[in-house]
């Protein structure tokens, strides 16, 4: 074959060829990254999802000991070996004003929510020494301790938002004091439904910027749109919590 007969691409067709492969690329990579994008908001509302069901869950498990009595003994030797004191079952709960924990109760009320909203506090007799192993409080505590007899009978717990974070106190002296129940709370308000019901609304976000613009939601105790000032995804949540063993 003669070389002079052979010939190259010219300027024209390998810019045109240059063109095409940037354009196919730049598509590849827009559907990639939309699909991350995808992956990525749905795998921030499973968690927004799941850490609700957390919270609402420990909530509830904690609104579910509000009243609760344990079973008057009858002060006899045997009684005396098993159980560590004689409840009061006619008027266990007179007002109270608990100073480790800042809650207050009216006279047979086993649950207070904050003036801001912004707190739970509930109150239940702690169980006697043969049951205690079965109970613990919102801070993970036992409910008795052979080495600690201060411990009042009346537990109180207070379940609030600080910052973005649900804290617990209360004033069992076997548990350890203040703990942090979950993080990456939005907001967190409850209020009174009923004598025996408290309604709770949550609002989480994700931590990852996900949406071109603030995230909006609908506020779960109401009916007004609110903004979280971040354009991380947003999920609002409402539950009602049931005092099951309200006097």
């Amino acid at each position: 074959m003669n070389a002079s007969a052979q010939k190259g691409l010219s300027l024209i067709e390998l810019m045109v060829a240059l063109a095409l492969g940037t354009l196919v690329l730049f598509t590849v990579l827009q559907i990639y990254l939309s699909g991350s994008d995808h992956a990525a908001f749905n795998n921030a509302q499973q968690q927004n999802q799941s850490r609700a069901r957390f919270i609402l869950d420990l909530l509830q498990s904690q609104a579910g000991q509000a009243g609760y009595v344990a079973w008057q003994r009858h002060a006899t030797a045997q009684d005396a070996a098993l159980f560590d004191f004689v409840l009061d079952r006619e008027g266990p709960f007179p007002s109270l004003t608990d100073s480790r924990t800042g809650c207050s109760f009216a006279d047979g009320k086993v649950s207070a929510v904050d003036a801001d909203g912004k707190g739970l506090c509930v109150r239940y007799q702690r169980s006697q020494r043969s049951d205690a192993q079965f109970h613990q409080d919102c801070s993970g505590g036992a409910l008795y301790s052979d080495a600690d007899s201060s411990t009042p009978q009346v537990l109180v717990s207070h379940l609030y938002v600080s910052g973005s974070e649900l804290h617990c106190k209360t004033n069992n002296t076997a548990s350890a004091g203040e703990v942090v129940l979950a993080t990456g709370i939005h907001d967190l308000r409850f209020e009174s439904a009923s004598v025996n019901q408290v309604r709770v609304g949550l609002v989480l976000t994700s931590t990852r910027l996900l949406l071109p613009e603030n995230c909006t939601y609908q506020d779960p105790l109401g009916d007004q749109q609110k903004n979280t000032g971040t354009r991380g995804l947003c999920s609002a949540f409402a539950q009602s919590l049931y005092l099951r063993n309200q006097p």
